[in-house]
Formats: structure tokens, C-alpha cells, sequence
């Protein structure tokens, strides 16, 4: 009976020990899968409050697009206002305000002639016009520019094409107006404003076309977002074969892997 009692003792006491040898491994795996768990958890978590201050972001993103939108629209009305008391100032001027307190008959006084229509483009190259300050008028337009007070530069732009004689930053302020109204999502009159001076460069009528490649370039742009491919394809090839030596020929050979 002794010995049946010890040996009975002896298993237990083994039993015992074989259980505390596993419970630590189990406790481990089950503490890992805790901790997995969590883990995932809180990437789950981090994930959803990527995506909310995503949002957040493209709202904010939207409505200072809008803003930016608001002010340009302001700026111009502004700029309609401001030139049209000018036009007011210029046509009652002071002198004609004033009437005679004499009663000797008063010289004649010249009526304020009433505004001319649009010179047309012949009548612009053959007047007189002046051409000084020609490069600090380029230079602030660009300088508005590269502001992106866009609005601004191209009717500088506008008013440096019609102001002075073809000269040597002519091309250039074709090309800034056709890329702004480009920038602004007028492709139609982005197309017009680079064909004409594709056209003028064409016919020799600028004295330098250091930018009629840029515009070959923009102008296949602009079909390629219309969507109108081979228009597109037509104007890469004639700026390759028009200017292969230009930078904007070599890009295009780079992309097509000639």
C-alpha cells in the first residue's frame, strides 16, 4: 500500500510539472496574439483617420481653389471699373467743365472726339508707335506672370502687342497670352492665340520666333487634351521637322524613343 501510495505521489507531482513547463509557452502565444491584435487594431484606426484628414484636405484644397477663383474675379471687375473712370476722365476734361464768365464770344472749343473702333492689324504695323520702354513694359507683364495673377498679365500682355511695334518680345507676349488662357482651361482660345503666332512666324512677320517652337508644342498639347490625337501627332511632326535642332524637338523625339 506504501508503495502504491508513493507512486500515485510520483505522478501527480510529474502532472504538475509537465503542466508548469507548458503554461508559459501557451501564455506567450496567447500574449502575442493580444498584442496582434491590438496592432491591427490600431492600424485599422490609423487607416480611418487617413482617410477622413484626406478628405479634409481636398475640401480645403477645393475651397481655396474657389477663393483664389473669387479674388481673380474681383481683380478684374476692379480693373473694368478703375479703366472705365478713366475713360470718363479722359473724355470731360476739366477745361470743358468751365464755362465762359466773359460775355465776348468764346473761342470755339474742340468737341471731345468720340472713341475710335479697333485699329485693324495693318493700320497698327504702319502707325507710329512708341518704342521706348519696350522691355520694362515685356518685364512687368511677365512679372505678373510669374505671380499667376493671371488675369492681370494677360491683359498686360494684350495691351504690350497692341501698344508697340513688332520687336524682339512680340513672339513672346503671343505665346504668355496663349499659355495663360491655356492655364485657365480656355483651350479654344489657347488653340487661336498659338496658331496665330505659328502664322505670323510663318509668314516672317515678327522680326524674332524664338518661342514658335514652344508653340508648336503647346498647340499639340492642347489637341491632345481635346482629345483630337491626330491633330495632335500632326504638330509634333511639323515641330520636328520645322526645329529638329530645338530643345522642345528633342524632348519629343526622347519620349517617342527615336
Amino acid at each position: 500500500m506504501k508503495r502504491l501510495a508513493l507512486a500515485g505521489s510520483l505522478i501527480i507531482l510529474l502532472s504538475s510539472c509537465a503542466v508548469q513547463q507548458e503554461d508559459p509557452q501557451e501564455s506567450r502565444i496567447k500574449a502575442l496574439e493580444r498584442r496582434l491584435s491590438q496592432i491591427e487594431e490600431r492600424q485599422n484606426r490609423f487607416e480611418e483617420d487617413l482617410i477622413k484628414t484626406n478628405e479634409r484636405i481636398d475640401k480645403l484644397s477645393q475651397i481655396l481653389s474657389d477663393v483664389r477663383v473669387d479674388v481673380e474675379n474681383l481683380r478684374v471687375q476692379q480693373e473694368k471699373l478703375k479703366k472705365r473712370e478713366e475713360s470718363v476722365v479722359e473724355i470731360v476734361s476739366p477745361k470743358e467743365k468751365e464755362k465762359p464768365t466773359e460775355t465776348a464770344e468764346a473761342p470755339k472749343q474742340e468737341q471731345p472726339t468720340q472713341e475710335q473702333p479697333p485699329q485693324t492689324e495693318e493700320e497698327q504695323e504702319t502707325q507710329p508707335q512708341p518704342q521706348e520702354g519696350v522691355e520694362e513694359a515685356y518685364r512687368k507683364a511677365h512679372e505678373l506672370y510669374t505671380m499667376k495673377r493671371l488675369y492681370e498679365a494677360r491683359d498686360r500682355f494684350l495691351s504690350f502687342i497692341k501698344s508697340y511695334k513688332p520687336n524682339k518680345y512680340t513672339d513672346n507676349a503671343y505665346f504668355w497670352v496663349g499659355k495663360i488662357f491655356h492655364e485657365l482651361g480656355d483651350l479654344d482660345k489657347a488653340e487661336a492665340v498659338y496658331k496665330s503666332l505659328i502664322k505670323k512666324c510663318e509668314a516672317k512677320k515678327l522680326p524674332d520666333c524664338n518661342k514658335a517652337p514652344s508653340a508648336y508644342l503647346m498647340l499639340a498639347r492642347v489637341y491632345e487634351e481635346k482629345g483630337n490625337l491626330q491633330e495632335a501627332k500632326k504638330y509634333y511632326d511639323l515641330l520636328i521637322e520645322r526645329y529638329p535642332m530645338s530643345e522642345e524637338a528633342f524632348k519629343i523625339k526622347e519620349l517617342r524613343g527615336e
